[in-house]
């Protein structure tokens, strides 16, 4: 243990096995990847699951706003606009929101 006392919490021993067995290289490419991703012709559900995994996996820690952001930012035109439009200021409220858009948009 070098004198080091044993890891309790599973969220540090998540930390420490990325630092060691992941290379850097592999976390940056993540990132990368989480940074150009684009609705495009993904159904919006297909664009928040994969969102949402590239969130949890390149466990960035930075504000809501920036996360709203970088959501905002690969979503198609109209869905965009219309988050800006409706003024919503969480992640959760932009799935919600986008969802429904898309809904009613079909009827």
């Amino acid at each position: 243990m070098r004198g080091k006392p044993p890891i309790t919490d599973w969220i540090k021993m998540k930390q420490k096995l990325q630092e060691k067995y992941l290379p850097q290289s592999y976390r940056n490419k993540l990132l990368d990847q989480w940074n150009n991703l684009r609705q495009g012709n993904k159904s919006i559900n297909e664009y928040i699951t994969q969102f949402h995994d590239y969130m949890i996996r390149c466990v960035i820690r930075e504000n809501e706003s920036m996360t709203l952001r970088r959501f905002c930012k690969g979503l198609n035109d109209d869905l965009r606009k219309e988050v800006v439009f409706q003024g919503v200021s969480t992640l959760n409220q932009a799935y919600t929101l986008v969802q429904n858009y898309k809904l009613v948009m079909k009827n």
